[in-house]
């Protein structure tokens, strides 16, 4: 089985066998004990991302398939080709790459995006993306540098972008967006006729748009998630 519940109990059964306690894989893994405590409570409903079961599963040397789903053996040596492999994964699994934006010349210009090759791609439920209306195949993950977002989004985090096209702004939700060639995370708040872009960090001014203004802005699109340390 692949939820939740059982991957506690593999993660337990995995520490046990390992012989190291909850704040030693905490340290293997620099990351706080605490961390450690909220993925073996039995009210975590979630799966870690796969930036942390990579981390996990080389600290106590064992399969990532087999921490994720319990299939395969836990101790197999592949693990890293394995969850990098579309063709081993469940289809209850879709995995989402993390990429960096990659900036046009020009006062008109239209970014592309380069997967980062260094990072493992973090790996949902398929019921995630259905649960919110999501269309996986428009998801990209970007590593997120700055404060400006604070509490919400911390410097080094982790975004899940959906970035299908849309029409319409949700007032007051969270997108990423490219202003002045820089790409940023920011909340966009629709006032009459202008538009405004507002960052959870009190130390941040708004950055108020006219209309003719807001033109210029490059919605990449919405955040539906993030990941990162506590």
């Amino acid at each position: 089985m692949s939820d939740s519940n059982s991957f506690r109990m593999r993660l337990d059964f995995a520490l046990t066998q390992s012989g190291l306690s909850k704040a030693d894989l905490a340290r293997a893994i620099g990351e706080t004990p605490q961390l450690i405590n909220k993925w073996t409570n039995s009210e975590y409903k979630n799966l870690p991302a796969a930036n942390y079961i990579a981390k996990v599963s080389k600290a106590l040397k064992i399969n990532m398939i087999w921490l994720v789903t319990g299939m395969g053996k836990m101790t197999d040596e592949s693990n890293v080709m394995a969850l990098n492999s579309e063709d081993e994964l469940s289809d209850e699994f879709i995995q989402v790459p993390e990429y960096e934006v990659c900036f046009g010349a020009g006062a008109c210009y239209e970014p592309s995006y380069e997967e980062v090759k260094e990072v493992l791609p973090a790996t949902y439920r398929k019921e995630y993306f259905e649960r919110r209306g999501v269309n996986p195949k428009f998801c990209k993950r970007f590593h997120v540098k700055g404060t400006s977002m604070q509490p919400l989004i911390n410097d080094g985090d982790c975004i899940l972008v959906d970035c299908e096209p849309k029409t319409t702004i949700v007032n007051g939700s969270v997108y990423a967006l490219i202003y002045d060639h820089i790409l940023c995370v920011k909340r966009l708040i629709k006032d009459f006729n202008r538009l405004i872009i507002k960052s959870d960090n009190k130390d941040y001014p708004d950055i108020v748009l006219t209309e003719d203004e807001a033109k210029q802005i490059i919605i990449v699109g919405k955040v539906i998630e993030r990941s990162g340390s506590i």
